[in-house]
């Protein structure tokens, strides 16, 4: 995914090191947060999709719940008045729900995991491009000072000495740091990981074998009827 290849590639940079090799700090710092910016925003556009997607798998949970459970009070209804034809129906319509629930309730566990791994990229992402101000504030600020000193030094010759001084304090100086971009690699990793897997879940064509799963839930209802069948004295 491109979108998260640039947020690794932004979140693991060593903003130090680009400091010091850039030719004019504050227009990297500049274009670092725009970039950041930039990609802040589509986060939360993927945010936004990955929340809904599991509200509608929620959504789809409960109506799944709702049917078998009224499909097994039309089982017992019609054992009750004694059509056990109408009653093998039911319980085949409530075996056709049940076999969807769990594939279901593994979509909305996948997509809950997804909006918070989301949710947790952008907080990071978020803290990173305020550090990045930060830096810019204080490069600014650093700058300006530089020039009023060095106007200031330059003004008068009597302080030619502290202005060799103030050479060699400058020449030293670093900007402040705050512990670097920390790699959130494995972060990312993990969420390609999960989208992938989404995508594999969501497009699985499954393979099975009609004849033998056909016998397989006549025999489940069968069993079900009989159950009913002593439950109701029918």
């Amino acid at each position: 995914m491109a979108m998260l290849s640039r947020i690794k590639r932004i979140i693991s940079a060593n903003i130090n090191g680009l400091i010091e090799k850039a030719e004019d700090p504050e227009i990297l710092l500049n274009e670092l947060i725009r970039e950041m910016d930039d990609n802040i925003i589509k986060m939360r556009n993927e945010i936004v999709k990955s929340i809904a997607s599991e509200k509608r798998f929620a959504r789809q949970i409960e109506t799944v719940g709702k049917k078998i459970r009224t499909w097994e009070e039309n089982s017992e209804k019609a054992i009750r008045d004694e059509n056990d034809d109408l009653a093998r129906k039911a319980l085949l319509r409530k075996f056709q729900e049940e076999r969807t629930l769990p594939e279901l309730i593994e979509l909305h566990k996948r997509s809950a995991s997804a909006s918070k791994t989301l949710k947790d990229q952008l907080r990071l992402l978020e803290d990173k491009v305020q550090d990045a101000r930060r830096r810019k504030e204080l490069l600014i600020a650093r700058k300006q000072n530089a020039r009023a000193h060095q106007s200031m030094l330059h003004s008068t010759s009597r302080f030619f000495a502290a202005a060799k001084k103030s050479d060699v304090l400058f020449a030293d100086a670093d900007l402040p740091t705050s512990g670097g971009f920390e790699s959130l690699e494995d972060e990312v990793l993990r969420l390609e990981t999960e989208a992938e897997a989404m995508r594999e879940v969501i497009y699985i064509e499954p393979s099975l074998d009609e004849v033998f799963e056909k016998s397989k839930t006549d025999e489940q209802i069968e069993r079900q009827l009989r159950e009913l069948k002593e439950k109701y004295g029918k």
